[in-house]
């Protein structure tokens, strides 16, 4: 455990953790369903409500520009934080339930054909599995998945090659679990050196984005795509 995190400074940012239940402090697990905000996100959130609530991109008057202006501050936030070319690279969807679906239904209706391989992991939730189903039965595309045994769940080029064969096309999709967050890395990796397209996302409803920036893949790579819902 890091030992240099204030954990009590940390839940006092949170007021929803400053109660008790069952005569204990609130300790809350289930943020694949819902995240809890802190207080920073909620007056954000109230100071919308109260002063700028309107359309956005739908008006020309003073509050929808306001809400405009913030919504596309975001996206230029979200952008540098990710290390996106650009803001214009930024879709934001309800959740990343939604991400997945949309990546599969454009991209993929649109590149995969008949023999590609899309990779999981044996971990996925159904949310990252029944779309690529649905595309592979469209497209004629394959779906391999990468074992996992106990704690680990290891991605190298080798794995690759043993699923897919060394000249077949590989697509990669991968569920960022806790379990498996370090082979999406590899995974990525492995994909750039390949020349091919890695896809990363988190499980349905997660709540974290990686806190580090994602370096840009060179040109020889297709694009790695990372949705995450905050």
């Amino acid at each position: 455990m890091n030992n240099s995190v204030d954990w009590s400074k940390l839940r006092a940012d949170f007021p929803i953790l400053q109660q008790s239940v069952h005569g204990k402090p609130l300790v809350y697990f289930d943020n694949a369903a819902t995240s809890q905000k802190p207080r920073r996100v909620i007056d954000a959130l109230v100071q919308y409500y109260e002063r700028d609530n309107a359309n956005v991109h739908r008006g020309i008057h003073e509050l929808s520009n306001r809400a405009t202006s913030a919504f596309e501050a975001a996206r230029t936030r979200a952008a540098a934080f990710i290390n996106a070319r650009s803001a214009d690279e930024i879709i934001f969807t309800r959740g990343t339930t939604e991400g997945v679906n949309l990546v599969a239904a454009t991209w993929g209706a649109k590149h995969l054909k008949a023999g590609d391989v899309i990779l999981l992991t044996e971990l996925e939730h159904h949310s990252n599995l029944v779309p690529w189903q649905m595309l592979a039965q469209r497209t004629g595309a394959k779906i391999a998945y990468v074992p996992v045994t106990g704690d680990e769940c290891v991605i190298t080029a080798e794995t690759v090659t043993l699923l897919s064969g060394a000249t077949v096309p590989v697509r990669l999709f991968y569920s960022g679990t806790a379990w498996v967050d370090q082979a999406n890395f590899n995974a990525r990796a492995v994909m750039h050196m390949r020349g091919e397209f890695a896809s990363g996302t988190s499980s349905a409803g997660s709540s974290k984005v990686l806190a580090r920036p994602f370096p840009r893949p060179s040109s020889r790579a297709s694009r790695t795509c990372w949705w995450r819902t905050c």
